[in-house]
């Protein structure tokens, strides 16, 4: 999720993971790195809306030419953090296009779903199921210590980019913490949403930059310049944003996924139990990613015009449920009938 935006738990990995990893390959990062570079060209640091903080350390950095060896970009989903990074790297090494630059690496968790490992953003936009976690991977770390081991080839420094990096799992992590503590020939950048999840030994080793959810009129003017005028009508939608102008457009895409009528007859809780069962089989037939969702959208609005804590629990309950891979109808029938 990134116009300002990210363009949009680990557990230790089964036998049948393991084998996996072994093959992994330059897919994720490759199509990560397609995917920026189609829209990041020659993309700077004056287009990004708010974190001055952020930026004012990156471009101090650039100008006294006093660059760390590993940045830790922390702060909320969607408030501009990929675009720091690409806007870093265009401006201080004067990479424009990210597609197949052979001193870039970029690096995005996957999930394991039918014996593949599949990026995150491919699990987003085909809107997948995946029951494994969603984790950076120990042959990932691996190959991103290789690459910064060997000098750059076509500009003064190599770059690896570690895109949700504290869904990382542990074994992962001790070997991220053994690159950062050897000497390489490149720069790392972490972006975490999370760093709290992240070794305390590998943060300790990194320069923070910190990034924070944006107000208002910053969203409003990220939506308005990135062509998403139709949000700034829906005040739910920016409500559910919470500071990150990412965040409004994923909502916005989820709404426009959903059946008008649903959500018409959904914006306060049934009352009779014709109606509950009705519109817990149309819910049903949603996939389960717009499910979850609904459930996000509901907890907003009955909040927002009944102030009754009640609904918040049981939406709550029913989303803890169909993660649990409860049977959807019986979710929302628990949910619904009065």
């Amino acid at each position: 999720m990134d116009v300002q935006l990210e363009l949009l738990q680990p557990l230790q990995p089964t036998a049948t993971q393991s084998m996996v990893e072994q093959c992994i390959d330059d897919a994720s990062s490759q199509a990560q790195q397609n995917r920026l570079s189609q829209q990041t060209q020659q993309f700077t640091f004056d287009q990004i809306v708010g974190q001055k903080i952020a930026l004012s350390a990156l471009q101090n950095a650039i100008a006294s030419n006093r660059i760390a060896p590993a940045y830790l970009f922390a702060g909320p989903d969607g408030v501009g953090k990929t675009l720091a990074a690409i806007a870093f790297i265009n401006q201080w090494l004067g990479i424009a296009n990210l597609q197949n630059h052979p001193d870039l690496l970029w690096i995005e968790p996957t999930y394991v779903h039918q014996g593949e490992l599949i990026p995150a953003t491919r699990a987003t936009e085909d809107e997948l199921l995946c029951k494994t976690p969603l984790a950076i991977r120990i042959d990932q770390i691996r190959k991103v210590s290789e690459f910064l081991s060997t000098s750059a080839l076509d500009v003064s420094f190599k770059v690896a980019v570690i895109q949700h990096a504290d869904a990382i799992y542990p074994a992962a992590a001790n070997a991220l913490l053994k690159t950062l503590e050897q000497p390489i020939s490149g720069i790392l950048i972490l972006i975490s949403s999370n760093p709290a999840q992240l070794l305390p030994t590998v943060t300790s080793r990194c320069q923070k930059i910190p990034f924070f959810s944006l107000l208002s009129t910053e969203i409003l003017q990220v939506l308005s310049q990135g062509g998403y005028t139709e949000i700034i009508a829906r005040p739910e939608i920016i409500a559910l944003a919470n500071g990150s102008p990412g965040r409004a457009i994923y909502h916005y895409q989820k709404l426009r996924s959903l059946p008008p009528e649903l959500l018409s007859h959904l914006q306060l809780p049934p009352t009779d139990l014709i109606t509950a069962l009705s519109l817990g089989k149309e819910a049903e037939l949603l996939n389960f990613q717009q499910q979850l969702w609904l459930l996000e959208y509901l907890e907003y609005c009955w909040w927002h015009q009944l102030k009754d804590p009640t609904w918040l629990a049981k939406l709550d309950n029913a989303k803890n449920q169909l993660k649990q891979l409860a049977q959807p109808r019986l979710v929302w029938d628990v949910l619904l009938i009065p």
